[in-house]
């Protein structure tokens, strides 16, 4: 601690450096709104994450549309006509010959006039849940990376000259579960031995 005419021009020096800071952050606030087009407030919260939408897989690939329908021609509940609702639609990245291919699933939904009973086919599996890499895709990956030796980032690139964006993180997390799956077989057939 200082006493005396020191500590008050420390101080005031103090003050004016706080006083020009304050000056730089209206400034810098008065340009982003004008940036911005509207006026900044940065008590507002921003969004604290953005969502994580996934891109779409790119229309030039050559696609097959796949329609499977419900096996009940009228309503279950009460036996009335079956008329159209509406259609849920997955898509699935697919290599087939090192050429790829979107196979689009399609789950036409069906109401009954009579009771308004809903009637819908159930969804296909898949390899990996709420993915949309498929079993052909999966099997070229695990191949590349561990009978090719060809890295996850390699592979990327290669897919990236075919039109296809798939992120390092993306074909790993893909790996996770089929790695699981292959470590359980290989400890039952150990104790079976």
């Amino acid at each position: 601690m200082q006493f005396g005419k020191s500590s008050e021009k420390l101080r005031a020096k103090t003050e004016r450096q706080i006083q020009e800071a304050q000056e730089r952050i209206s400034a810098l606030q008065e340009e982003m709104a004008e940036t911005l087009g509207e006026q900044y407030d940065p008590v507002l919260p921003s969004p604290l994450r953005q969502s994580s939408a996934r891109k779409p897989l790119p229309a030039s690939l050559p696609r097959e549309t796949r329609v499977i329908r419900p096996e009940e021609e009228c309503c279950p509940a009460c036996g009335g006509e079956l008329s159209p609702l509406g259609c849920d639609v997955s898509e699935q990245l697919e290599l087939i010959s090192s050429a790829f291919k979107v196979i689009e699933t399609q789950r036409p939904k069906q109401a009954c006039c009579r009771c308004d009973h809903i009637v819908q086919a159930p969804v296909p599996s898949k390899p990996i849940a709420r993915s949309y890499a498929g079993a052909g895709l999966l099997a070229h990956v695990v191949t590349g990376k561990y009978a090719d030796h060809l890295p996850l980032y390699r592979q990327s690139e290669i897919y990236r000259r075919q039109g296809v964006e798939l992120s390092r993180a993306t074909l790993g997390a893909g790996q996770v579960p089929l790695l699981n799956c292959w470590s359980r077989c290989m400890t039952s057939c150990a104790s079976m031995c």
